[in-house]
C-alpha cells in the first residue's frame, strides 16, 4: 500500500462479544465503519441481546485480482 492511500481503519476482522459473559457471538470481516454497525444490529435484533461489544481482532489485505 502506497504511502498516499488512505487506509480504511475499520477494514479488518472484527468479532462481536456478550459483555456478560465474554463469549463471542459472531465473527466477520469489515470493509468499512457501517459494515460493523450493521453486524452489531444484526446480532441485536437477531439474538436479541443487547449488552454486547464489538472488537477489532487483525486487519486483513484484499487479493488483487489481475485484470
Amino acid at each position: 500500500m502506497s504511502s498516499m492511500t488512505k487506509r480504511n481503519v475499520a477494514a479488518g476482522v472484527w468479532e462481536i462479544i456478550d459483555t456478560d459473559t465474554n463469549e463471542r457471538v459472531y465473527k466477520f470481516r469489515a470493509r468499512k465503519r457501517a459494515d460493523v454497525d450493521k453486524a452489531m444490529n444484526m446480532v441485536r435484533i437477531g439474538l436479541k441481546k443487547q449488552n454486547i461489544e464489538a472488537r477489532f481482532i487483525t486487519e486483513w489485505e484484499e487479493i488483487p485480482t489481475d485484470n
